[in-house]
């Protein structure tokens, strides 16, 4: 698994099945059985300083992902090998538990991707670690009103999705 290369996390520029236009989005690739994989963004924040000491905490991002691929002709998703996620962050969520931490931005510094395999097809109840991409910092200037610095993200593909 790995973050998209280019464009990690932008604004949809159409809508996208049942997530709208205009809505923040964290893309990646990734191996494996769509059915039996989970993805979880893993975010650092910076809190607020005390004493003069910024301080920052680690949690996973609240949100849906999306795991696609390309469906072959004998309807096999199992052996994916060239996959794609799409993260969309429960923003509201988000800014809750950001003011009840003393997180003092709307996002997070950096972020990582983990990958988990899980024993039963939907459930996370049983998951196993199973790839990590390195913290990536994540792009500045975007903020709740002006997300103009991020860049626009188009997704054109007849992929069909295993929602999560």
């Amino acid at each position: 698994m790995d973050f998209y290369e280019g464009a990690t996390v932008g604004i949809l520029k159409d809508a996208y099945d049942d997530i709208p236009a205009g809505t923040l989005v964290i893309l990646g690739t990734y191996r494996g059985d769509p059915v039996y994989n989970y993805v979880e963004i893993e975010a650092r924040y910076s809190t607020t300083p005390e004493a003069g000491e910024v301080t920052t905490i680690e949690r996973a991002m609240n949100g849906e992902f999306y795991l696609l691929a390309e469906i072959p002709a004998d309807g096999a998703v199992s052996d994916t090998s060239d996959g794609f996620f799409l993260f969309v962050p429960d923003l509201e969520a988000e800014a809750a538990l950001n003011a009840q931490s003393g997180v003092t931005d709307p996002y997070p510094l950096e972020i990582r991707a983990n990958f988990y395999r899980t024993d039963e097809p939907n459930s996370a109840d049983k998951k196993r670690l199973t790839s990590q991409t390195l913290w990536l910092s994540f792009p500045e200037g975007g903020d709740e009103e002006d997300q103009v610095a991020l860049p626009v993200i188009e997704l054109k593909s007849d992929l069909s999705q295993t929602k999560g």
